[in-house]
């Protein structure tokens, strides 16, 4: 998640986008929108990875609860994708001679986990500790 949090900083976007009035950089632009679908690809690789391990059984319910923490995440990060496009498609219906001032694109993303999910992760990690010390 803090790959997302720096590539989606104020500093990052404006070196890519260019500040008010000022052209952005298409190459960094490019660079910065891999670089979040990267790190939204290491998201669902890992609970793919998580989901498709062959932990002991008393292991089985810690991973698939760590494999669930990545949900809230990815659902956002296609939520935001979905905004992103609709926001971009509006510029194919802009008269760009007869367009004065600056077009500003407000496209908020909030990478949060899920409380309950990392609440049971805890429980079940403690559980599991439990178990482990009176064996």
């Amino acid at each position: 998640m803090e790959q997302i949090e720096y590539w989606l900083s104020p500093e990052v976007q404006e070196s890519a986008f260019g500040t008010p009035g000022n052209s952005g950089d298409i190459t960094a632009i490019e660079h910065m929108a891999n670089r979040l679908v990267g790190a939204y690809e290491g998201c669902m690789d890992w609970a793919i990875d998580l989901r498709s391990a062959r932990p002991p059984a008393s292991l089985l319910k810690l991973f698939h609860l760590a494999a669930d923490y990545a949900n809230n995440p990815v659902h956002q990060f296609r939520t935001f994708v979905d905004l992103a496009v609709s926001e971009f498609d509006k510029f194919s219906e802009i008269d760009w001679n007869s367009q004065e001032g600056i077009i500003k694109v407000s496209l908020p993303l909030t990478i949060s986990g899920d409380a309950e999910v990392a609440r049971q992760f805890a429980v079940e990690r403690s559980r599991l500790r439990a178990s482990l010390r009176r064996s």
